[in-house]
């Protein structure tokens, strides 16, 4: 067990005192000392504790006086009391203080140990507990957000927007100084009252009030009820004003109600979009989707455009606006195309290609044209990978000879999301020309990893022919398409073949794990994403053997996932949870292979994982000596990575997984934007150290290499602007000036003014 908490160790004796904290720190504690009640509260004022280790007869107050003192500003403070002689009003005392053990004096120093180490595992337990429901808060009020921005849009408020009365109402509660307790309920109770007034949100509500914690709940339903002292300044009050704000009814208020409104306009904290990355906020959106709640997806989409401020982010987020919206398809794509010209150019080009791929395939006439331009934009800037896959747009729709080349280049190791990502419109026109081995090999591959392209392939008797090739290489394929393919119109030999290839049976298809973001799982034509599930935690345990890739003992499962359950019960949780996969699977072999108590995924499964892609990438990237390949390897893992590592799972491995993966990433941007500079590839560096200074404003490698960027674009008036930033972040934030090397590049600049 890992010891990270804070101990402070009360006791008057100092030869023990000082054996005990010598005990102490050998086994791994941060301890602090008093040796009297004074000092004590003292060193809590300084440093609050996790645990406080008292004797109870000290000069001056006792232990416990102190204890009770402490325990005023930390109520969930945990503590063991030693004592020589505890008398029946002391243990009394005790109990009401909510004492965590008692330790008889004398004491050996094992029992001492054992006591400290029983404490600080329930100590442990009940911060992850803390961290647990802190984590389902945010998830509930960010979902109540989504659904209010969607009902704003859809059904216009006769005064204010929903939105606002929730914002206003935790704004205007911190102004007021209510507790941080109650501060967190004032606007998911608002939301949530407002919301459940709305017929068509009572389904999707049902969900989220078994979320919303009591205290929120609670709240929501007095909203409702007629107001006794309307002048009083209560956090009642002041929500039920700014629902009456939003239903344009008039209501009496308190003065300092209307005074903290006031106080806290242009305060207002905004949830979706500060604390969390766009990045975040998309991968959001794709899991709406994927779980059939479009109206969610479409108001998390329409908050990342709302500003009008062009970024890759928002440029995915108008595709995929295109998409939900085929009605507005040509409003977002001329929308999109605006912005192309103010993006950097990696950026521009990859919405450029996509925008293209979809006007192609919507009919739309500029479709060949943007993706010659993609095209042109890639190669030169040496990103073979999605000139490829532009290219083979192209070819596929007539409008090019020449495609082997390109296949090569997609089949190369790391790039298998490019593969996939093309497979759904590739696979067809590849299985006209299986007489070329290179196109067969990436007919193969699109079948065995992307088998929801199958749904469109083999439409004509010559494709159906290659996809048979195809499939009886591979040993078999899904009974759907062989059905397909014994259609009466269909020449006889391909029937023939397709019935010998049912009585065969199916082949395991590839199961794709995607970790960044949202935890999806994709077997076969099946994605299975937020819902669908059971459970939360039947999700996140897949997610859990997905990436470890070994067998895992349960009862350490079981520890992880359930460490409060009561003996056998989390053994029940887990068989509970592995029901619950086996069931969201449906028609799929069970995903999760046990061997005695031993847990992990089904070998005979094949599998591909985003993470274990953007760690081969990456790694790939630190062994070779060429900075061009450097660079290629290094922007396929950058584009793997869509958000942080399974962003909505709130348990501790997963939590130490995500700040690895985003140390990863960070050291990613800073190696790639080192290589883009020594290549000279000056407007790429600028988007590289705007997300490096995104996450660390004081970043000084991040503003020197800004600074160079500007200054070899022939833009020094910009590099002196980027020092002085670099100036205002440190002192704000260190208390430093910038470095001597910054200082250098600064005087650069200012010559060739």
């Amino acid at each position: 067990m890992e010891h990270q908490l804070h101990l402070l160790l009360l006791e008057d004796d100092e030869q023990l005192r000082t054996a005990l904290e010598s005990l102490l720190v050998d086994e791994g504690y941060s301890v602090y000392t008093a040796g009297d009640g004074r000092q004590a509260v003292a060193e809590v004022a300084k440093q609050p504790p996790d645990i406080l280790l008292l004797d109870v007869k000290l000069p001056g107050p006792d232990g416990l006086e102190v204890l009770q003192q402490i325990k005023q500003q930390l109520p969930e403070l945990q503590s063991l009391v030693m004592t020589g002689y505890a008398s029946e009003e002391d243990s009394i005392r005790a109990i009401r203080l909510g004492v965590g053990d008692y330790l008889q004096k004398p004491f050996s120093m094992s029992d001492f140990l054992t006591a400290v180490d029983s404490i600080a595992r329930r100590t442990y337990r009940l911060k992850q507990l803390k961290q647990r429901e802190e984590a389902l808060e945010e998830v509930t009020r960010w979902s109540l957000e989504f659904l209010t921005s969607s009902v704003d849009l859809s059904t216009p408020s006769p005064g204010e927007t929903r939105r606002w009365a929730g914002e206003k109402a935790e704004a205007a509660a911190v102004t007021l100084n209510f507790s941080p307790q109650a501060v967190k309920t004032a606007a998911p109770a608002v939301l949530y009252h407002l919301l459940s007034r709305e017929d068509e949100t009572i389904s999707r509500l049902s969900n989220l009030k078994k979320l919303l914690s009591e205290p929120a709940l609670k709240l929501a339903e007095q909203i409702a009820q007629a107001p006794d002292e309307p002048q009083e300044p209560s956090l009642l009050n002041l929500c039920r004003y700014v629902v009456s704000r939003v239903e344009n009814s008039e209501l009496e208020v308190s003065p300092k109600i209307l005074e903290a409104l006031s106080q806290s306009a242009g305060k207002t904290q905004q949830q979706d979009t500060s604390g969390r990355s766009d990045l975040a906020i998309l991968g959001l959106a794709r899991t709406l989707i994927l779980s059939g709640d479009q109206e969610g997806a479409l108001a998390a989409l329409k908050e990342l455009v709302a500003d009008d401020k062009p970024s890759q982010t928002a440029g995915q987020a108008l595709l995929m606006l295109a998409e939900l919206e085929p009605e507005n398809l040509k409003t977002h794509l001329r929308r999109l195309l605006n912005w192309l010209p103010k993006l950097a150019p990696v950026e521009a080009a990859r919405l450029q290609f996509q925008a293209g791929l979809l006007s192609t395939q919507r009919g739309l006439p500029q479709g060949p044209e943007l993706l010659k331009r993609a095209v042109s934009t890639f190669d030169a800037l040496s990103l073979p990978g999605e000139s490829a896959s532009a290219n083979l747009a192209l070819w596929s729709q007539g409008n090019g000879a020449e495609f082997e080349s390109h296949l090569e280049v997609l089949l190369a190791p790391h790039r298998g999301d490019l593969l996939a990502g093309v497979g759904s419109w590739l696979l067809e026109p590849l299985l006209a020309h299986m007489d070329s081995s290179i196109a067969k090999r990436a007919a193969l591959r699109i079948i065995r990893e992307s088998p929801k392209a199958l749904q469109s392939a083999g439409r004509r008797p010559e494709t159906a022919s290659g996809l048979l090739t195809c499939l009886e290489e591979l040993g078999g394929g899904p009974e759907p398409v062989l059905r397909r393919l014994c259609a009466p119109s269909l020449p006889d030999d391909i029937k023939s073949r397709s019935r010998a290839l049912l009585a065969e049976g199916e082949q395991k298809p590839l199961m794709r794990l995607i970790f960044f973001g949202s935890f999806e799982l994709h077997i076969g034509d099946m994605v299975l994403a937020g819902k669908g599930w059971g459970s939360q935690k039947a999700r996140f345990l897949l997610a859990c053997l997905g990436h470890r890739g070994r067998p895992t003992d349960q009862e350490i499962l079981v520890e992880q996932f359930w460490p409060d359950s009561a003996p056998g019960r989390g053994l029940k949780n887990l068989y509970q949870a592995l029901t619950d996969i086996r069931q969201a699977v449906g028609p799929y072999d069970d995903p999760i292979a046990r061997t005695g108590q031993m847990l992990q995924l089904n070998p005979d499964y094949p599998v591909w994982s985003d993470a274990e892609e953007f760690e081969s990438a990456f790694e790939e990237s630190k062994k070779t000596n060429d900075p061009k390949v450097a660079r290629e390897l290094m922007n396929d893992a950058l584009r793997l990575y869509q958000g942080p590592f399974l962003q909505d799972c709130p348990l501790e491995w997963a939590e130490t997984q995500r700040r690895d993966f985003e140390l990863k990433q960070l050291q990613l941007l800073e190696r790639l934007t080192e290589c883009c500079l020594h290549l000279g590839h000056n407007r790429e560096v600028l988007t590289l150290t705007q997300q490096l200074l995104s996450q660390d404003k004081c970043h000084q490698t991040a503003h020197m290499s800004t600074m160079e960027a500007y200054i070899a674009l022939g833009r020094p008036e910009e590099a002196i602007r980027q020092y002085q930033r670099a100036e205002v972040a440190l002192a704000n934030e260190m208390g430093l000036e910038p470095s001597i090397e910054l200082f250098k590049v600064l005087q650069k600049a200012k010559m060739l003014m």
